[in-house]
């Protein structure tokens, strides 16, 4: 009886994972949308309705899931430089996007979180585990 349990708790934070990494990456296209084409979202749908369920799933799968163990690939090849760059330039664009009425302050901002996306992203490719003895 207790091998069922197991197994049914397994299979609820499993299929919770799947629906928190699904309902997650639906906020973020519909974030990422408003601020493209501002008000063609929110005017139709209100976020909130994405947002509760988000952090329920999300307390859920932060709490009650086994941390897995994941090897770390060390081969990092051209095509992962290429995203990481597109990445940061796309982001420096968007924040542009939305500053640009501020002036010439605005590239300046823009150019520095372009920096910043590709410093993040690189220290997050080459991050050492460290254990200390």
């Amino acid at each position: 009886m207790a091998s069922l349990q197991r197994t049914k708790k397994d299979y609820f934070l499993y299929l919770n994972s799947e629906f928190f990494q699904d309902i997650f990456l639906l906020y973020l296209v519909v974030i990422l949308l408003e601020n493209l084409y501002t008000g063609v979202i929110f005017d139709q749908i209100n976020i909130n309705y994405i947002l509760v369920p988000l952090i329920l799933s999300g307390a859920i799968y932060v709490f009650f899931s086994k941390p897995e163990i994941i090897k770390k690939d060390t081969d990092i090849n051209i095509w992962t430089w290429i995203l990481v760059c597109a990445y940061a330039i796309i982001g420096a664009f968007i924040i542009f996007a939305k500053l640009i009425g501020l002036g010439w302050i605005s590239y300046i901002i823009a150019l520095f979180s372009g920096i910043i996306i590709f410093s993040m992203s690189y220290l997050i490719l080459f991050e050492h585990d460290e254990t200390r003895e």
